[in-house]
């Protein structure tokens, strides 16, 4: 038996004067951004997994909606904290490594391989995560491919396909979609000619 709150709460998630929850804000520097309106019932509703969803579906819609429209000439994701940040202090740090072995290996051999394996251990370590991340994802995005030419033709796509070219199948839209594959065997395109063959660009957000 559901409590009043939980009635209450329900009703209040279906924000019965259709108001969104988030509006467009310019800041300083030109870019959008989301803001809340503290006006909508959703904003007060925050127990509710409706309002959990519906907050989340309007997120979701507002940065497809205005973030900057994908193409083959920016769809490349940069994500500073790893880019410039984690690989940046890697390689400072294996090259302080270098240094710190080169004046010090003599007086202090000991101390200074173990510096030295360090900073190579670290770096390593952060490329190896890079890698696995990477082939997680070319998985997924294989699987996904594979189920939507599926869906679309009533076949898997051909195992004659490279990963890369799966991978760059996938800013193709449904109408285009098994053509561009069957001409992707016929012609052995590469990842970036089959970019550069789409047409109506499908964006992904999604993968770093």
């Amino acid at each position: 038996m559901k409590s009043k709150s939980s009635s209450k709460c329900s009703n209040l998630s279906r924000n019965p004067h259709d108001q969104p929850i988030f509006h467009k804000k310019t800041t300083h520097n030109g870019h959008l951004k989301a803001v809340f309106d503290p006006t909508s019932a959703f904003f007060f509703c925050h127990i509710s997994p409706m309002a959990h969803q519906l907050v989340y579906n309007e997120i979701i819609t507002f940065q497809e909606v205005h973030m900057k429209q994908q193409n083959y000439e920016n769809h490349s994701k940069i994500d500073p904290v790893y880019h410039y940040g984690i690989s940046l202090l890697s390689l400072v740090t294996f090259i302080l490594s270098i240094i710190f072995f080169v004046k010090n290996v003599a007086a202090e051999t000991l101390l200074s391989f173990i510096v030295l394996f360090a900073a190579v251990t670290f770096l390593l370590i952060m490329a190896k995560l890079r890698l696995y991340a990477l082939q997680l994802q070319d998985r997924i995005i294989r699987t996904e491919e594979n189920f939507r030419h599926y869906r679309l033709t009533g076949r898997d796509l051909d195992r004659r396909l490279s990963v890369k070219q799966v991978i760059a199948l996938r800013f193709a839209p449904d109408e285009e979609f098994p053509g561009l594959a069957a001409r992707t065997l016929d012609e052995d395109l590469s990842s970036k000619d089959i970019k550069k063959a789409v047409q109506n660009w499908r964006a992904d957000h999604h993968r770093v």
